[in-house]
């Protein structure tokens, strides 16, 4: 049975507050369209926040789709900017125990920011730490806010990279580059 959308959006809500980010996932029982699928928030402010609204698939329509869907929420007054995501098509396939493992994992992400002023950016696409940096750019978030998810994403990175076999005797270095990418080598 394919994982409905909702659930999926309340994972990245849950990974968004693992990365340090107020997240704020939509409840259905509130009825749909009343709120964005996640609300972000800034640190010490409940009245400003950055929409996010995501859809399964990167067809034309859903693209279209999630963009008009981003774009009604910048009339409101305490919507600093919005942002689009599209998941990969594959996971709405899997189980939902894996869908945290999948979006952390995953660098199949497309998004696309607009900002209050009306400015409209590229589809990109990435993974998780993109779209927490890309975030943070939009809902304005502080260093100490951008450090403390990438100490996070450093953790998860490392626990992964922790589970590979060695190859043929050989071991791994883990390093970070300057822009904050996970890079691994064979030595």
């Amino acid at each position: 049975m394919p994982i409905r959308e909702d659930a999926i959006n309340g994972v990245l809500g849950d990974v968004y507050k693992q990365f340090g980010v107020r997240a704020e996932p939509e409840e259905t029982h509130r009825g749909v369209g009343k709120r964005p699928d996640v609300r972000l928030y800034r640190k010490y402010n409940d009245n400003d926040y950055v929409a996010v609204e995501c859809k399964i698939g990167f067809g034309k329509t859903q693209k279209r789709g999630v963009l008009g869907n981003a774009e009604r929420w910048l009339d409101r007054d305490d919507c600093l900017g919005a942002i689009a995501i599209c998941y990969p098509p594959e996971i709405g396939e899997g189980k939902q125990e894996q869908l945290r493992e999948f979006l952390i994992n995953s660098q199949e992400l497309e998004m696309l920011g607009i900002r209050k002023r009306g400015e409209i950016e590229r589809w990109r696409k990435g993974g998780i730490t993109d779209l927490i940096r890309f975030s943070q750019e939009i809902l304005g978030g502080g260093a100490e806010t951008q450090e403390r998810s990438l100490q996070y994403l450093r953790e998860v990175s490392w626990m992964q990279v922790q589970k590979l076999p060695p190859k043929g005797g050989k071991r791994l270095q883990v390093f970070w580059s300057y822009r904050g990418s996970l890079k691994i080598a064979v030595v």
